[in-house]
């Protein structure tokens, strides 16, 4: 290929894209582009809303899109949520400074024939799959600056501010770390937000935070490509070369596995939602910036949503954690669709060793489900009693000695079990001594003992109890600022 030099299209070149890949313009090397270039985007998955944008200059919603797909509906029209209307619109841009009640009410239409396709702007179509999305013009090679700034509006819903609806300026793929974290780019959340079309009005978000994503999100950005972000200061968007990655395919699905992370999958018939928990050095237990991505809701599909929250009710696709050395609970949010059965998988549990207590529990129902032996539990429920109902356990390594465990002090509260005999590090309370419930549940989730206990402040030994038998167990103490949870197996 050129690598050098100038390379002029004679305004002759197409940049083909088909179901399985999509031709483009490498950023590497020292050369340049003179001449306009027909860049193609093949639209795939269901028929129905995608996000897109335009990686040439001077395009515009009408002509540029009207040969490829129907662009309807009166121009510069405000939607509002739960309000009817017969307006039917099939391009749509977004308002961040719309200080509605939420992020719902941003969406404006962009259907006039003054509606420019500015690259790096995102837009949202309805198109049928299978057709080939082109614009024609120049591309963006090298450095670029966009001429619309990302924003920050304050409002009375912090939630929704900052909410930015870009796109990939470039005729290739980019990476969305190398974006974010390109000198001088506008401050921006860390993680990016990509719609899954299911239907024409239905779907799913999948977020991705350099890192790790959900829904099979990953950290290339394709061609064309629209997608959400969350500024925290406003400014133009800024691109380099060296953002861009050589990949020809149109999708890219990543399930990146981390060290002490778990992924959380909600079934309904073929409809599933994802979400992602891990423990991670330099994670704090409320919103990181650089690691968190709070969870964007799904629409008119049959897939229940799943999150985790932490202890200030946010609610997480992406959620993580410090890295932990003691015991902690993760509550599961859910929200179904509809009553029937649903089905939990917890994928990736090794990765917290083969020592570690990872545990869901259900409070419903009173079942406690080990996720090291069993990683999958199905259950029948509907919008009346989904809340304050799940809940993840995690333990880090059992220790098998005393002397380790009076090594670790403060570092590590929580429950172990060594020398047939329970040990609960009780570190972090300003009582002397507090009452305790002690409860023990046998491997299929039953609950077998519920004892009430006096707990000290400190390190505390308490026989195991001789009315059980030899097995494994889940052993968990209700202490009055934290529960304590671990595995317990008797010989």
């Amino acid at each position: 290929g050129l690598e050098d030099g100038t390379f002029n299209t004679n305004n002759k070149l197409n940049l083909k894209s088909s179901a399985t890949a999509t031709g483009y313009i490498s950023g590497t090397g020292s050369g340049s582009i003179v001449g306009e270039v027909n860049v193609e985007r093949r639209i795939t998955g269901a028929s129905g809303y995608h996000y897109i944008g335009s990686a040439v200059n001077n395009a515009f919603v009408k002509p540029d899109w009207n040969d490829d797909f129907p662009v309807l509906g009166t121009d510069n029209f405000n939607y509002i949520p739960g309000v009817s209307s017969t307006n039917y619109v099939t391009v749509w841009e977004y308002n961040e400074s719309n200080v509605n009640p939420s992020f719902d009410y941003g969406w404006v239409s962009a259907t006039g024939a003054g509606d420019e396709l500015y690259p790096g702007k995102g837009f949202v179509s309805i198109i049928p799959t299978g057709t080939v999305v082109d614009v024609k013009g120049t591309v963006n090679h090298g450095s670029f600056t966009s001429s619309f700034l990302v924003s920050n509006t304050p409002s009375a819903n912090p939630a929704s501010d900052g909410i930015n609806f870009i796109a990939n300026p470039y005729p290739s793929s980019i990476s969305w770390s190398a974006l974010r974290d390109l000198s001088g780019q506008v401050a921006m959340e860390g993680s990016m937000h990509m719609w899954l079309t299911s239907g024409q009005y239905s779907g799913i978000y999948g977020s991705h935070n350099g890192l790790v994503g959900t829904n099979g999100v990953s950290n290339t950005i394709a061609s064309s490509q629209g997608f959400l972000v969350k500024a925290t200061s406003s400014g133009a968007l800024k691109g380099e070369n060296s953002i861009r990655v050589d990949e020809a395919t149109t999708t890219f699905n990543s399930n990146n596995v981390l060290a002490n992370s778990i992924r959380i999958k909600l079934a309904k018939g073929s409809g599933v939602d994802e979400s992602v928990l891990a423990f991670y050095p330099g994670a704090t237990s409320g919103f990181d910036d650089a690691y968190d991505a709070y969870k964007f809701l799904n629409y008119g599909a049959s897939n229940a949503l799943v999150y985790t929250s932490d202890n200030q009710a946010s609610n997480y696709g992406i959620n993580f954690m410090p890295d932990f050395n003691s015991s902690t609970v993760v509550p599961i949010g859910v929200e179904p669709k509809g009553q029937d059965n649903y089905t939990f998988t917890f994928e990736d549990v090794s990765s917290f060793g083969s020592n570690a207590t990872v545990m869901l529990e259900d409070a419903h129902t009173g079942v406690w489900q080990d996720l090291t032996q069993s990683n999958s539990y199905t259950v029948n429920m509907g919008n009346s009693d989904a809340n304050n109902r799940f809940y993840l356990h995690f333990a880090p390594s059992v220790v098998t000695d005393v002397a380790t465990l009076q090594s670790q002090e403060e570092s590590s509260s929580g429950i172990y079990t060594a020398n047939n005999s329970i040990y609960i590090a009780n570190y972090g309370s300003s009582a002397t001594t507090e009452k305790a419930s002690l409860l023990v549940y046998n491997s299929v989730g039953q609950e077998v003992m519920n004892k009430q206990i006096n707990v000290n402040k400190g390190l505390q030994q308490f026989d195991i109890p001789t009315e059980l038998s030899a097995g494994a167990y889940i052993i968990k103490v209700n202490l009055t600022q934290k529960t304590l949870t671990n595995k317990m197996v008797i010989k």
